[in-house]
């Protein structure tokens, strides 16, 4: 078998069309952390509060991610922050924070500009 038949049969060679060598996407921190949390959870309630969350930094002791509004931050540092905590942890990064900071604006303060 040739190395292009043995790339065509591999089971992680397309996604969406794009072949393996072409698609490369870098693995985050809070990448890991949702795994974790996905598991965890209902998938609508992961898709709810986690869906649109994005990396946004990482310096080592703090890992920063946007949320799309100030409502989700709330719910996700009041009902998930321990969740949260026990993720980082599970993927060995026990002494690390999640900053979780508003990415853009809420529907309501659209107009207010």
């Amino acid at each position: 078998m040739t190395a292009v038949q043995r790339l065509r049969n591999c089971p992680l060679q397309s996604h969406g069309g794009i072949g393996l060598l072409a698609w490369r996407r870098v693995v985050t921190i809070w990448d890991q952390v949702l795994e974790k949390l996905r598991a965890g959870m209902p998938a609508e309630d992961f898709r709810r509060w986690f869906g649109a969350t994005a990396y946004a930094s990482d310096s080592g002791d703090q890992v920063t991610v946007w949320v799309p509004s100030e409502a989700i931050r709330r719910h996700l540092d009041n009902q998930y922050r321990d969740a949260i905590e026990r993720a980082i942890a599970a993927v060995g990064r026990s002494r690390t924070t999640v900053r979780l900071v508003v990415s853009g604006f809420e529907d309501d303060e659209v107009g207010d500009e």
